[in-house]
């Protein structure tokens, strides 16, 4: 896949490209399968909801399903990063986020570069990250949503806080958020499976709970630029931030059809 100069354009602008079904449902279904292999396995890599048995999130299953060690190297997300980037890249992380029917918690608006300067020892935001929809992400079950030219304005380095969640992170405040939302409006790009958001780190982004009977599954996949690698080991440990800066050397377009050749760890 190669970007369009009106592609990169939007996402110097805005912070963002939607590229509609980049993935076929059958690509998208095999990642659905190796997920709920994983989350019955019980891999310490996965986090619950603050009653301690929704899965929340899966972080890092690249680093030991051959399945997701497929999807970081395919064609279509690589080439598009190196696009963005203007270099070759690696995995800084994964992470599977879930948003169980009835039960999937909010996700405070906030921009994540913060946490890697602050946390992991990156210096600058040249990062991308490519949000999947695992799941069917519509109005009602928690679509995540977007401040367009956010990336633009830096809110400096907030705190550490669960803000009421189980997750800990670098929430922006409410006054910044007021005034963002309100100059540059929201977005919320919504679609089927198999849709990619491209974003730039530090855009400002949220999600709200979800009350509705749909599940809404995504993938943010982080990649970096070889020149950026951390200054250090990252303050959030090795389950969040992997220490392999390797540059990723993509795979065939093929590579998650279900006979793909073995290329990787098991699960």
């Amino acid at each position: 896949m190669s970007l369009t100069s009106s592609d990169l354009a939007a996402y110097g602008k805005d912070g963002y490209v939607f590229v509609p079904s980049l993935f076929s449902e059958k690509e998208v279904e095999l990642l659905r399968q190796e997920a709920q292999k994983i989350l019955a396995k019980g891999h310490p890599g996965v986090f619950f909801e603050k009653d301690g048995v929704t899965p929340r999130s899966i972080w890092n299953p690249q680093s030991y399903s051959d399945v997701f060690h497929r999807f970081v190297r395919h064609p279509r997300l690589v080439g598009a990063a190196m696009q963005l980037l203007n270099s070759p890249v690696y995995v800084f992380q994964m992470l599977l986020n879930y948003k169980a029917p009835f039960a999937g918690d909010v996700w405070w608006w906030h921009q994540d570069f913060p946490t890697y300067y602050a946390d992991d020892g990156i210096a600058s935001p040249r990062m991308v990250n490519c949000v999947l929809f695992v799941d069917e992400v519509n109005e009602f079950n928690g679509p995540l949503m977007l401040v367009p030219g956010s990336h633009l304005v830096d809110l400096g380095i907030p705190e550490r806080t669960a803000q009421g969640t189980s997750y800990t992170a670098r929430y922006s405040g409410d006054a910044d958020v007021r005034r963002l939302v309100l100059e540059n409006g929201l977005v919320a790009p919504k679609g089927p499976p198999g849709c990619v958001n491209f974003l730039h780190t530090n855009v400002l982004h949220g999600s709200t709970s979800n009350m509705s009977p749909w599940r809404r599954a995504i993938i943010t996949l982080t990649y970096n630029s070889i020149d950026n690698i951390p200054t250090k080991q990252s303050d959030r440990g090795a389950a969040i931030v992997p220490s392999d800066s390797s540059p990723i050397q993509p795979l065939d377009d093929g590579c998650l059809r279900v006979e793909a050749s073995k290329s990787g760890p098991q699960a």
